[in-house]
C-alpha cells in the first residue's frame, strides 16, 4: 500500500510540475517529487532484486577476481543485490574517494551508509543510483549514469559536496546467475566546480551546465545509447531529465563504433543488442585493463 501511494504521489507531482507555476510552488514541488522518489527507493532496497545468492558461492567465484578488485586504482564498490542491497566490499581508491573505510561500511545497507544530503531539499542520489542499479540486475547490461551530485559525510559526519560519474555492472557466475553489482565511480567535483565557476555565478547556467549532455564525458564508455521515454514529450523539469539515463548496450560490430559527446558528432542510431552478461571470470581481466582492452577481446561485453 505505501509503495501504491509513493508511486501515485510521484505521478501527481510530475503531472504538477508540467503545468505553469510561480518559482515558489515549483520548488516545493520539485522537493515534494525528490522526498517521494528517495522513500521509494528506499522501500524498494528493502526488498531487493528478488535474487537468490548462495553467500558461500557467492564467496568462491569473488575470490577470482579479488585481488584485481582491491588492487584497482579505480573506485568500486561491490554490492549484494538480494534484500538490503548490503556492501560486501570497496576498494582503497573508493576508501579515498568517498572518505570511508571498508571496515565501517562491509556488511551495511547500500543507503544507510550513503544518505541524500538533508540540506539539499531537492537531493536526487538514492533516488538515481536505486533507478540504475535496478535497470543493471533486471536488464543484465551494464548502465552508465549521468553525472550525479551525490555529497557524502566526512570523518566528522559533516557533508561534503561531491560530484560522479558513475557506472553500474551486474556479475554473474558461469551459470548466468546474478551474484554480485559492480559499483563503480569517478570523482568528478574539480572539474564540474570549475565550469560552474566559469558560469559567472548563475544559479541558472550552473544548473543548465550539469545537465547537458556534453557534461558527461563518454570516451571511457564506448558503447553508449541515449535511453528516451515518450519521443513526444521533451523533458521539461530535473527529474524528467534524469530519466533519460545514459546506458552502455554492446552492438554487434563494436570495433567500428566511436562515440565522443565532447565533439558533438552525430548521435548513434538506436542498435538492436541481445542480453549482454560480464562473467565473473572475466572481472579479473576488466579491473586490471579497463573496459577498451577488455572489449576488444571479448567483441561482445559491455562496460
Amino acid at each position: 500500500m505505501q509503495r501504491f501511494i509513493l508511486r501515485q504521489n510521484i505521478d501527481l507531482f510530475r503531472a504538477r510540475l508540467l503545468e505553469p507555476r510561480n518559482d515558489h510552488d515549483t520548488h516545493f514541488l520539485k522537493v515534494m517529487l525528490s522526498q517521494a522518489l528517495r522513500d521509494l527507493a528506499i522501500l524498494e532496497a528493502v526488498s531487493g532484486f528478488g535474487v537468490e545468492v548462495d553467500p558461500l558461492h557467492a564467496e568462491v567465484q569473488r575470490r577470482i577476481f579479488r585481488d584485481s578488485f582491491e588492487h584497482s586504482s579505480k573506485p568500486h564498490l561491490l554490492l549484494d543485490p538480494r534484500k538490503g542491497l548490503h556492501i560486501v566490499d570497496i576498494n582503497t581508491a573508493y576508501e579515498k574517494a568517498t572518505l570511508t573505510s571498508a571496515a565501517k561500511v562491509a556488511g551495511s545497507c547500500m543507503f544507510d551508509v550513503f544518505p541524500d544530503n538533508p540540506s539539499d531539499e531537492e537531493a536526487d542520489g538514492v533516488s538515481n543510483l536505486y533507478a540504475s542499479l535496478k535497470h543493471a540486475a533486471e536488464d543484465g547490461v551494464s548502465n552508465a549514469m549521468r553525472i550525479q551530485r551525490y555529497d557524502v559525510r566526512d570523518a566528522s559526519g559533516l557533508f561534503v559536496t561531491k560530484f560522479w560519474k558513475p557506472v553500474n555492472t551486474p556479475i554473474f557466475d558461469a551459470e548466468g546467475r546474478l551474484i554480485y553489482l559492480l559499483h563503480q565511480v569517478e570523482d568528478v567535483t574539480e572539474a564540474i566546480q570549475k565550469k560552474m565557476t566559469e558560469a559567472a555565478g548563475s544559479p541558472e547556467k550552473s544548473s543548465r551546465l550539469i545537465q547537458r549532455n556534453d557534461c558527461l564525458d563518454t570516451s571511457h564508455y564506448p558503447f553508449v545509447r541515449r535511453q528516451t521515454g515518450h519521443a513526444s514529450a521533451a523533458p521539461t523539469s530535473r527529474h524528467q531529465q534524469e530519466e533519460h539515463s545514459e546506458e552502455i548496450t554492446a552492438p554487434r560490430n563494436p570495433r567500428n563504433i566511436r562515440c565522443d559527446m565532447r565533439r558533438q558528432q552525430p548521435p548513434l542510431k538506436p542498435m538492436k543488442a541481445g542480453r549482454q552478461r560480464v562473467p565473473v571470470f572475466r572481472m579479473a581481466r576488466f579491473l586490471t585493463f579497463g573496459c577498451r582492452s577488455q572489449t576488444r577481446a571479448a567483441g561482445r561485453c559491455a562496460w
